[in-house]
């Protein structure tokens, strides 16, 4: 009546309604997985046999991606003939023959989505049978993650957001205590030598004609020491750092200069440069490099012009000088203010060069980014 008994130790196994189907030699086989060995947590291995298992997949750790994986072919005719071919879907595309072995093992999966493909060839009625599929995930380690990777790239932006915070306070800072410094010697330095520059001068009238000699000196160091103080106050100023402040700045000293001098002087400054901004270094060197420049040409040169031209070539922002005259070239050598030029040049990694074939002719060329002088 369809009713399987079977004995055991400890009872009968009753199986109902069994409905067995005549055999048919030319029915379809296939590859059905009867089991799955993985490895847990601890380490110890963990056996899977029932179907809805096989059918959900395996998730593996990345501390123990071991699988191993039993199948069989559903004609038991010769079963220890059958063959078996699988591709694991994910690591590479092409069969793979097992021979007459049921199963396989994977020892150590790299993280990832697999599919294991199987399919067998029966000796009965050579026909391939149906193939086997299962899913297998390879859980990746937690610090290659999408969420930690995330987390530790919004910690780093964190910490150098911070980091640029601090460095930009203190320079904030710095600039302040740089600003009150300059103002203090302009408001107290200067004014002590403008009182001393006007008692100098009222004395002038009441002592003879060999004191009133000194007094002139005494007034014009004192002048001279005001006037290199606002420069030197001038280039440590932020607030002037376009290029337009720094020849506005040369045009004073020029003037400030040559005043007194019957050479003709020009200056040309070119107004594509002129919005430009420059670095504190950078507008210090070139307005004391021109300055000394200028001081050379008095003292060394004997042209009757001095012109000097600002203009871009390229990457590179250029400032040439020309005296018409021959300069003395004995005390142009043992000039202090040449090697100062040369070292202020290189401070800001700028070309400096001096030619006395024709004339007096000095060169400043400044390196310059596609984003010019950056403050």
């Amino acid at each position: 009546d369809g009713t399987m008994m079977m004995g055991t130790i400890d009872g009968i196994n009753l199986l109902n309604r069994i409905k067995i189907k005549p055999f048919s030699p030319n029915r379809p086989n296939k590859v059905v997985i009867s089991s799955l060995e993985v490895l847990d947590k601890q380490g110890e291995i963990k056996q899977y046999y029932c179907a809805d298992d096989v059918a959900k997949g395996v998730k593996l750790s990345y501390k123990s991606s071991y699988l191993s994986v039993s199948f069989f072919n559903t004609d038991f005719r010769h079963s220890d003939k059958n063959v078996f071919f699988y591709k694991l879907e994910g690591l590479n595309d092409n069969w793979i023959s097992l021979g007459e072995k049921n199963y396989i093992r994977f020892a150590s999966l790299t993280p990832g989505i697999y599919v294991l493909h199987v399919k067998g060839i029966s000796l009965g009625n050579a026909q391939e049978a149906k193939e086997a599929t299962l899913h297998i995930e390879v859980q990746e380690v937690f610090y290659k993650k999408i969420w930690f990777i995330v987390l530790v790239g919004l910690f780093v932006l964190l910490l150098i957001s911070w980091a640029v915070y601090i460095k930009v306070q203190r320079i904030k800072e710095v600039l302040l205590v740089r600003a009150k410094i300059s103002s203090d010697l302009h408001d107290n330095v200067g004014s002590v030598l403008t009182r001393v520059a006007m008692q100098a001068e009222l004395l002038q009238d009441e002592v003879n004609a060999q004191q009133s000699e000194v007094l002139q000196r005494i007034i014009k160091t004192c002048r001279m020491a005001m006037s290199n103080m606002r420069d030197v106050i001038w280039s440590t100023d932020v607030r002037y750092n376009s290029i337009g402040n720094l020849f506005d700045k040369i045009t004073e000293m020029v003037q400030q200069t040559m005043e007194q001098s019957p050479i003709v002087y020009k200056l040309n400054f070119d107004e594509e440069v002129k919005k430009l901004k420059i670095t504190q270094e950078q507008k210090q060197e070139v307005f004391f490099i021109i300055k000394e420049a200028f001081h050379n040409i008095l003292k060394h040169a004997n042209g009757n012009v001095a012109e000097l031209n600002v203009f871009k070539v390229k990457n590179h922002l250029v400032f040439t000088l020309y005296n018409d005259g021959e300069v003395i070239k004995k005390q142009l050598q043992t000039s202090s203010g040449l090697n100062n030029m040369y070292m202020r040049a290189s401070r800001i990694k700028a070309n400096f060069s001096i030619d006395v074939t024709d004339g007096f002719l000095i060169k400043l060329i400044i390196p310059i980014k596609k984003r010019l002088f950056i403050v």
